[in-house]
């Protein structure tokens, strides 16, 4: 027998096989040996290979002479309860997909990947659950921290396998065309990561920032929303000054969305002025 486990964990007894290498001609002692249980030490952290020998023997008293432990002279103890693998990944997958938008971004998977002995806590446990906490951006590989009932914590690292529910092009479109509902299909594709919240796409008053091909996946870096205002249109602009309260025309110098900021030059001057769309075709000046 060699002993070729320098470090054990776990609590109750000890099999033979789990911290040694068995061999021999008699494959029933043999077998016989290796699932030897050795009681956990009372007080002593480790186990010889006298203490070893001296089990083996004491159900096998008939060894030959040359019989002998080899290997590493002692094994050092450490107690602790093995959590199964499984009930960790359905607990995990639970949490994560609390925060998912089912409607659109689905869990395809979620596997401990981990070393093991992470698993082996100093505690026993009857319940385990994920600390509850709200990320920014959900990885692939993702660390999660869990908890057990008596207060004991620690984290992992889960694969998780995600799939979001996307628009892709039926026909081929150029750069700043409009998208129409019938220029795609929404199809599942996998993801590597996703920002939280990760609402759906909306393609009504979509415009592709450039030339797309049949079958491109739609997503915010290869499109834009429609300005609400364009360069080159007039709006109407409204200022305050004081109890004095202006509008009047302007043409837009830049484009944009609700709330954004852009250049305006007013009719009656050849400066250009800051101001901030609030509506299609209207910009408030800002002070």
């Amino acid at each position: 027998m060699r002993i070729n486990k320098m470090q054990h964990q776990g609590n109750g007894t000890i099999l033979i096989e789990s911290i040694a290498d068995v061999s021999g001609s008699n494959s029933h002692l043999v077998n016989q040996v290796k699932a030897l249980e050795i009681a956990w030490p009372k007080l002593a952290n480790r186990l010889t290979s006298k203490d070893i020998t001296k089990s083996v023997k004491a159900i096998a008293p008939n060894l030959s002479v040359d019989w002998k432990v080899t290997g590493l002279r002692q094994v050092f103890l450490k107690q602790c309860w093995q959590l199964p693998k499984v009930e960790i990944e359905q607990v995990a997958a639970r949490q994560v997909e609390l925060w998912l938008e089912s409607s659109h971004i689905r869990l395809v998977s979620a596997k401990f990947h981990d070393d093991l002995e992470r698993l082996c806590v100093p505690h026993k446990t009857s319940k385990v659950s994920v600390k509850s906490y709200a990320p920014n951006t959900v990885f692939s590989k993702q660390r999660l921290t869990l908890d057990l009932d008596n207060g004991y914590e620690f984290s992992i690292v889960m694969l998780l396998e995600f799939e979001r529910l996307s628009p892709v092009l039926v026909v081929d479109k150029k750069k700043n065309t409009l998208l129409s509902a019938a220029d795609i299909q929404w199809q599942w594709h996998r993801i590597n990561h996703l920002k939280l919240p990760n609402h759906k796409m909306v393609v009504k008053d979509l415009i592709v920032s450039r030339n797309l091909k049949f079958g491109s996946v739609l997503n915010n870096n290869n499109t834009r929303i429609k300005p609400l205002v364009k360069q080159g249109d007039q709006v109407q602009f409204k200022m305050q000054d004081g109890a004095l309260f202006i509008t009047g025309k302007a043409k837009a110098l830049g484009e944009g969305q609700l709330k954004d900021e852009i250049n305006i030059m007013l009719e009656s001057s050849n400066q250009a002025i800051k101001a901030k769309i609030v509506q299609k075709g209207v910009v408030v000046v800002l002070q």
